[in-house]
């Protein structure tokens, strides 16, 4: 089997769910069988972990003399990647590139409207970049076709790109059997886990006040419970809203807590950063639990056409397990590991 350094800077709990796609990885990898070397912000000591210049000097010369026949690499960060890539190119060592977020896309489109537009000095740079690692890498993986397809404009085509979505770690099958003991409640709960109006708050207060007028009109009770969400950001949109008396905050919780208390609620919610080349990750948590995602998204963009099965407004949708053991992150993974192993 191959000796492959892995390079995922983000790769720990404290770095947020998105590091979680880096330890699945891994994992699988090494029970197949390949010999990893996993390199992390702490691999080079606590000054490296404070000095971006310092730790690119410390992978750049690490990583020209390690043994290893293949480099795969998860970014973000992408800062580093001057550094990875070139001591790739100069030991003539294949390369893949594991694209979470986008890059030049991101800098163009603010963030999905949530930071100012980068300079054009920056998005140059990062496009320099872009089309550097699509040149020497042996293949590229995104997350989502609208991430594959933002890349086409830069690189001038996708034939080295490979779309592996993301997906959930629930047990779904412990989880539907908790399930189908709790009672039905003439409330219908929605449940929204972690950040929330980060990604916009013009887009948070429309998705809020979509979900009181849809209830209303129905002539439905519910009640929306944000888990670990910023109360205080989230508080004058509620009351601007007079949503106080259907919203609760429960505080910041381990993320097995989190899944466990979403587990009992209804519906989903959530708003999505750039609905046209972001999927999110607490979509597919959603999903795994069984719930299906309250509908407050741009009609036609990538995010609506792909999880529009599972979107729905009051109607309490089931989602079946077959579909649930179908976004299993393991499952989704396990076609794409022999690109990694090449």
């Amino acid at each position: 089997m191959k000796k492959i350094a892995y390079v995922a800077y983000y790769f720990f709990d404290e770095d947020g769910v998105a590091s979680l796609r880096s330890r699945v990885l891994t994992d699988m990898l090494e029970n197949r069988g390949n010999h990893l070397d996993i390199i992390t912000k702490k691999t080079f000591g606590e000054k490296a972990l404070k000095s971006k210049i310092l730790w690119g000097l410390k992978a750049f010369k690490y990583l020209m003399t390690a043994d290893y026949d293949k480099l795969f690499v998860s970014c973000g960060p992408f800062w580093h990647l001057r550094f990875i890539i070139l001591a790739c190119i100069l030991r003539k060592k294949k390369f893949m590139v594991d694209i979470r977020d986008p890059w030049s896309a991101n800098l163009k489109r603010g963030f999905g409207g949530t930071k100012p537009k980068a300079s054009k000095f920056v998005i140059k740079r990062a496009e320099f970049w872009e089309r550097l690692i699509y040149k020497y890498s042996e293949g590229i993986w995104t997350v989502t076709d609208g991430m594959k397809e933002s890349h086409k404009e830069v690189v001038g085509d996708t034939d080295k790109f490979t779309v592996v979505i993301n997906g959930h770690d629930i047990n779904v099958e412990e989880v539907a059997e908790t399930q189908n003991q709790l009672s039905v409640s003439p409330v219908t709960t929605y449940v929204c886990m972690g950040k929330f109006v980060e990604y916009g708050v013009e887009k948070a207060e429309k998705a809020l006040k979509k979900l009181k007028d849809v209830n209303n009109q129905a002539g439905k009770q519910f009640l929306l419970e944000f888990i670990g969400c910023n109360e205080e950001k989230i508080r004058p949109i509620i009351s601007k809203l007079n949503m106080e008396d259907h919203v609760r905050f429960i505080p910041r919780m381990p993320y097995h807590e989190a899944i466990a208390r979403a587990s009992k609620a209804d519906i989903g919610f959530c708003i999505i950063r750039d609905e046209d080349i972001e999927h999110g990750t607490k979509t597919f948590d959603y999903i795994g639990l069984g719930l299906p995602i309250f509908d407050c998204f741009k009609q036609g963009s990538h995010f609506h056409q792909f999880f529009e099965p599972y979107l729905t407004l009051t109607e309490r949708k089931e989602i079946s397990i077959e579909t649930r053991k179908k976004f299993y992150r393991r499952n989704i993974f396990l076609p794409y590991l022999k690109e990694i192993e090449k």
